[in-house]
């Protein structure tokens, strides 16, 4: 499906299954907004950004849905670019990033990104962020969110998260299973992040350096809160 410009575009209630395609093999839209709900993205296969989705200046709210065994070089499930997303009541498993970033999903530019009640398990990155990698947002917030069994392979970098230029990152009241970054954080890996709160939170099966590696944050500006 190739959406070039809407203002809102809505997909309910649908499978979007074997599909192949450049880029977003179940969906490509150019420019306008995107509400998902109760929708499956099962076994799409994109050459490029996003297996399932593909989503460029949009306004995208995504509820009650799944994205599984989805591919592409880079954001197996969905890749997302620009703009403000919501992700809600959604479960990725399984997608992959065969030669990129991001397993499950891969954002870039975003003003607020918000992940709540979602579960990402059995992903794979060949670069970065097994799970999710952001590049560049204003803020990142993970709420009540699972994620389990993750692996990003390239030297440094994280298997749950890898997020870098983000100014504000919140994570609470999630739980961080079994991922696994080689030579680094199997959680959380940050890079010019300058806000940090994480609290209520859960880490256990740790593999590689521990939960947390980050460069360059500008500390007097960073905290962590775990409890």
């Amino acid at each position: 499906c190739y959406i070039q410009s809407t203002r809102m575009c809505l997909i309910m209630s649908s499978t979007l299954e074997n599909n192949f395609g450049y880029s977003g093999a179940g969906i490509y839209i150019s420019s306008g907004g995107l509400i998902i709900v109760n929708t499956k993205f099962l076994n799409n296969h994109g050459g490029n950004y996003g297996g399932g989705c593909h989503l460029r200046g949009t306004v995208c709210l995504i509820m009650n849905s799944s994205f599984e065994s989805n591919s592409a070089n880079a954001g197996g499930g969905i890749a997302i670019f620009n703009w403000k997303v919501v992700i809600k009541n959604t479960k990725f498993v399984s997608n992959n990033a065969k030669r990129g970033s991001g397993g499950g999903c891969f954002m870039h530019q975003l003003i607020v990104s918000l992940i709540v009640n979602s579960s990402f398990e059995n992903h794979f990155a060949k670069s970065k962020g097994g799970a999710v990698k952001v590049e560049r947002a204003i803020k990142i917030m993970v709420i009540k969110s699972i994620f389990v069994n993750n692996v990003a392979v390239k030297n440094i970098y994280s298997g749950a998260m890898d997020l870098c230029e983000i100014k504000v990152l919140i994570c609470s009241i999630s739980q961080y299973l079994g991922n696994y970054g080689i030579q680094a954080s199997d959680c959380l890996y940050l890079t010019e992040v300058y806000n940090v709160t994480i609290m209520k939170s859960k880490v256990s099966e740790i593999q590689a350096t521990g939960m947390l590696g980050h460069r360059y944050i500008n500390l007097p500006d960073y905290f962590l809160i775990l409890y």
